[in-house]
């Protein structure tokens, strides 16, 4: 899910209390934030740092399966052939 926001916030907020704020609340569904990692222009961040203008904000959710783990049951089914599946 993608949430597109263009907020103004005071100088020094944290995604932290971006997150708490009423506009966030509203368009978030509930949870979204915990255990989310963030991050700014595809960089990850400190939940405490302070935004700069103009920052884009990014909560990486945790990943629901391993990619290398997914990759390597994909590759074992090929390797078996069409036939000897």
């Amino acid at each position: 899910m993608q949430v597109l926001l263009d907020l103004q916030v005071p100088d020094g907020t944290t995604p932290r209390q971006l997150l708490a704020m009423p506009e966030a609340i509203a368009v978030l569904p509930p949870g979204a934030a915990s255990g989310a990692t963030f991050g700014v222009f595809g960089r990850r961040i400190d939940p405490d740092r302070s935004l700069r203008d103009r920052d884009r904000l990014e909560l990486y959710r945790p990943l629901l399966a391993d990619p290398k783990e997914s990759r390597r049951v994909r590759a074992q089914g090929f390797r078996k052939g069409p036939l000897n599946r």
